[in-house]
């Protein structure tokens, strides 16, 4: 990842890259969630360990979680808010 000016570069350990893109049709509607699982395991992700979606910012982060919401009900999923950002400025 390459941040702005004054973060350091890096990833936070044990993320994944996922882009949202994959996760929607090229019309813009949400993929099935046969393929949206397919996507997170062909990025890596454990889909048995709870999802949190960061990005540089936050803003980006958000765009996936509704998808990931309406896949896994019954599971931990949610969006690390000061994102890359924040996580930077510890390490």
């Amino acid at each position: 990842m390459r941040p702005a000016e004054g973060y350091a570069e890096g990833n936070i350990p044990t993320s994944i890259n996922l882009p949202f893109t994959t996760l929607y049709n090229e019309d813009g509607t949400i993929k099935d969630s046969g393929e949206v699982k397919a996507a997170f395991e062909e990025a890596g992700a454990d889909l048995n360990k709870p999802v949190i979606f960061c990005c540089m910012g936050g803003v980006q982060a958000a765009t996936p979680y509704p998808v990931a919401c309406k896949i896994w009900t019954n599971r931990s999923v949610t969006v690390y808010d000061g994102s890359y950002a924040e996580y930077s400025k510890r390490i």
